[in-house]
C-alpha cells in the first residue's frame, strides 16, 4: 500500500490550486503550452520549455506566488518546540486557511519539554495561509499563519 505523502495545507487555498493544476496537466499533457490557475490569491503557471514542447523530455515550470506579504500579519510561535495544528492526533485542526479567527482564539499548540502551550491569535482575520507544518519543530518567533487582520495587534 502506497504511503499518502501528508500535506500541510489539504483543504487549503494552494492546496486546492494544486489539484486543479494537477487535473489539468493530466487532460492536457500533450498539448500543454501555458495553463495559469488562479484561486483567490494563489495563481499557479504552468509552460513548456523549448521550442517544440512534447510530452517525451518535455519539462514544466510551476511557479505558486504567495499571497502579499505586506497585506498580512503573521501569528508567531512564542517558544522554540513542535506545533500542533489539532487538540490530538485525527482531530480537526483549530483554524485552516480561509477560516476566520477572532482575537484570544486558540490556533494551535506548541509542545516544549513535554507541555502543551496553546498558541493564541494576536488580530481578528482571516487566516490567508497555514506556515508550519502539523507535527513540526518551530523556533521562537518563527511564522505560524498569514492572518488578513480586520484591527492592529
Amino acid at each position: 500500500m502506497a504511503k499518502r505523502e501528508r500535506r500541510p495545507e489539504d483543504g487549503s487555498e494552494l492546496e486546492q490550486v494544486r489539484a486543479s493544476a494537477i487535473e489539468l496537466m493530466q487532460n492536457a499533457l500533450p498539448r500543454l503550452r501555458r495553463i495559469k490557475v488562479h484561486s483567490g490569491e494563489a495563481v499557479v503557471e504552468l509552460e513548456w520549455a523549448g521550442d517544440d514542447p512534447g510530452p517525451a523530455g518535455a519539462e514544466v515550470t510551476l511557479a505558486v506566488e504567495a499571497p502579499d506579504a505586506e497585506d498580512l500579519h503573521f501569528i508567531r510561535s512564542p517558544i522554540v518546540g513542535t506545533f500542533y495544528h489539532a487538540p490530538e492526533p485525527g482531530a480537526k485542526p483549530f483554524v485552516t486557511a480561509g477560516g476566520r479567527v477572532e482575537k484570544g482564539q486558540q490556533i494551535g499548540i506548541v509542545e516544549a519539554l513535554k507541555m502543551m502551550n496553546p498558541i493564541e491569535a494576536d488580530c481578528s482575520g482571516e487566516v490567508v495561509e497555514v506556515l508550519a507544518a502539523d507535527a513540526a519543530p518551530v523556533e521562537f518567533d518563527e511564522r505560524l499563519m498569514g492572518v488578513r487582520s480586520v484591527e492592529s495587534p
